[in-house]
């Protein structure tokens, strides 16, 4: 080393020892107390009342080796069940990584088969209701915390996602997925007919797309603006022009047309921007509800 570095790192030393000899002097004049000194603390501490000679707590030999600490039995934690009578039990099943998990999906085929995306790790996949869970490799198929998976109506095998890949589809139960098409914008919501699936609409960040081959193209839709958060497809309406909704930034909008084209549907609401948006069909009673 040089001199001259030498001679740097002496005063830097220094100094520092000056400084904490100055705040120390300060300290005592403001008269702060100094601090406790820190003692080891017993790892098997007695109760107060307890008697001091005990075998268990007796000083061992200063040449005794270690013993392993004894750990306390693990309390089970308290079930829901017990502390809200007749709720189910919850566990927490340990994926995510942190993140915080969304856009769930449950197939109407068989209940046990499930989807759902994470923000900090992809898609999960469970077939046992839920009990565990496989996390995609992000080179198939990345997460998408809006879009939750669709499925197929009548093929329980098929089911439908989004990604930054594109629109993804899978035809063996979520084994493996594979691209079906591009699309333009960022998909936030997809619908699929219950009684015709090649009819499919995508709710983007920018309006409406629609496909009448079961994914494979989209064509956009006009008269929708804003972002779609909700689709919903009437099955009370004619199968070859059905009646369609969307909801979204830019209100309520409806189709008559096959989601081809859109009118707004404003009227007794109290605003114009929608967070979330549903709707059912009872197809014996011919009665359909939008949420």
């Amino acid at each position: 080393m040089k001199a001259s570095n030498i001679v740097i790192v002496a005063v830097v030393i220094l100094a520092a020892a000056l400084l904490l000899a100055f705040f120390r002097q300060d300290d005592r004049k403001s008269g702060k107390p100094e601090p406790l000194p820190v003692h080891p603390v017993d790892a098997h501490p007695q109760p107060l009342n307890a008697p001091a000679d005990t075998a268990k707590h007796a000083a061992a030999p200063a040449d005794a080796p270690l013993q392993p600490l004894e750990q306390p039995a693990a309390q089970p934690a308290a079930e829901l069940s017990t502390i809200v009578p007749g709720r189910p039990k919850w566990e927490p099943v340990g994926i995510g990584g942190g993140g915080g998990m969304f856009s769930p999906a449950s197939s109407p085929h068989d209940p046990s088969l499930m989807f759902v995306n994470c923000d900090m790790g992809h898609l999960y996949r469970s077939t046992d209701g839920g009990r565990s869970w496989r996390m995609y490799n992000f080179r198939e198929i990345t997460s998408h915390t809006v879009c939750r998976p669709i499925f197929h109506p009548q093929n329980p095998n098929t089911a439908y996602t989004y990604c930054r890949k594109g629109v993804m589809t899978t035809s063996d139960r979520g084994e493996t997925w594979r691209k079906l098409a591009d699309i333009q914008g960022n998909v936030l919501e997809l619908a699929i007919d219950p009684d015709a699936p090649a009819f499919m609409l995508a709710g983007t960040d920018s309006g409406v797309m629609r496909s009448m081959d079961g994914g494979a193209t989209w064509q956009a839709a006009s008269g929708v603006t804003g972002s779609v958060v909700g689709l919903f497809i009437d099955q009370n309406s004619p199968l070859d022009r059905r009646t369609c909704f969307a909801g979204g930034a830019g209100g309520v909008f409806r189709s008559d047309d096959g989601g081809t084209t859109w009118v707004q549907k404003t009227q007794g609401l109290p605003g114009r921007g929608i967070r979330g948006f549903c709707g059912g069909a009872d197809k014996a009673r011919k009665v359909t509800a939008l949420y």
